[in-house]
């Protein structure tokens, strides 16, 4: 089976505070393995209550990264030099965003 990227690094940013609550992102840097181009994902933890399959009375919260193409639009259109360059850059644009939830 042939590929086109493969995960060179995993970053868990710090968390960013908002009014209420806070926001968690991983982001993954991708190698294309025909290149020396990288490119990024962005994804954030989510938690969910589930009730259990069997019977019990508590229900659980489950947290799962769910990849997220909403908060950086463009991200998926940007390729890179090098995964600094691109770690930085994914950063940035959220330091942007979410600068005046401060």
């Amino acid at each position: 089976m042939n590929y086109s990227y493969y995960e060179i690094k995993s970053y868990v940013l710090q968390p960013i505070e908002l009014e209420d609550d806070e926001l968690n992102f991983k982001v993954e840097i991708l190698k294309h393995h025909n290149s020396n181009s990288v490119q990024g994902q962005l994804w954030r933890l989510e938690t969910y209550r589930v009730q259990p399959s069997f019977v019990s009375d508590m229900q659980a919260d489950e947290s799962i990264y769910v990849q997220d193409s909403h908060t950086i639009p463009d991200l998926q259109n940007q390729i890179f030099n090098n995964e600094e360059i691109c770690l930085q850059f994914i950063i940035s644009e959220l330091e942007k965003l979410f600068s005046h939830s401060k």
